[in-house]
């Protein structure tokens, strides 16, 4: 992997299955911070956020990490095998805010963060988007 060893939820049966995952990440643009947000890696996420690392950047669609964070949303299975923390998501997001990304960007399909949260009917992210002036 690359200088970030991320961790993630899935299932993947070895190292060499969980290198090809992150590896098509990467050719779709998604930055060290991308990845963490969607292998739901919270506390490397939240360090590469700390650090300012890959906070504005966008992939090959036009998604930007805020955009990522607010589309991700919690799957039965990962209740039952995982016992995520209830607030890995919010957390995440909160992070991006403080740091003041932009929040009203839009990816290629014309989506805001806050058209990911909404259409994941995420409430938590969607007040801490409209708190801090998101528009879908």
């Amino acid at each position: 992997m690359g200088a970030t060893q991320i961790k993630f939820t899935s299932t993947a049966p070895d190292k060499e299955v969980r290198q090809r995952l992150y590896n098509s990440y990467l050719r779709q643009g998604f930055t060290e911070l991308m990845v963490a947000i969607v292998a739901k890696d919270t506390p490397t996420a939240l360090g590469l956020i700390e650090k300012g690392e890959g906070l504005n950047v966008k992939n090959n669609v036009g998604m930007t990490a805020l955009m990522l964070a607010s589309l991700q949303t919690y799957h039965l299975m990962e209740w039952v095998f995982s016992n995520p923390k209830p607030n890995f998501i919010e957390s995440t997001v909160e992070a991006l805010i403080r740091k003041q990304v932009p929040i009203n960007e839009r990816d290629a399909t014309g989506f805001t963060a806050l058209g990911y949260a909404k259409a994941r009917a995420h409430r938590g992210v969607i007040e801490l988007l409209e708190r801090n002036g998101a528009i879908e």
